[in-house]
């Protein structure tokens, strides 16, 4: 579905959640060497959340004319970064 047919709300959230999950396992299966670790990273990162900041960044392309491709490289940072504060903010050693 394109991000421009989204004919709800929903379907305009759930298509680019789907967007950039698939551009966040692209980008984990090409640069991660190890299978246990790219797996760990995937099951971290794709699995679960809203992804509201990809939403946004999409919605924020959209709302100028712009085109989601331009917008894909800010979704899949925007998830990362905040995978990356949820993920370390569990980390024992970050308690003290």
């Amino acid at each position: 579905m394109s991000l421009d047919n989204a004919a709800s709300l929903e379907a305009f959230m759930q298509a680019c959640q789907q967007r950039v999950n698939g551009l966040i396992e692209l980008a984990i299966d090409k640069r991660i060497p190890s299978n246990r670790l790219r797996d760990a990273m995937s099951y971290a990162s794709v699995d679960g959340g809203k992804r509201i900041r990809p939403i946004l960044s999409y919605a924020g392309a959209q709302a100028i004319g712009g085109d989601p491709k331009v917008a894909d490289k800010v979704a899949t940072a925007l998830a990362l970064s905040h995978w990356y504060s949820l993920a370390h903010d569990d980390l024992p050693a970050m308690y003290d």
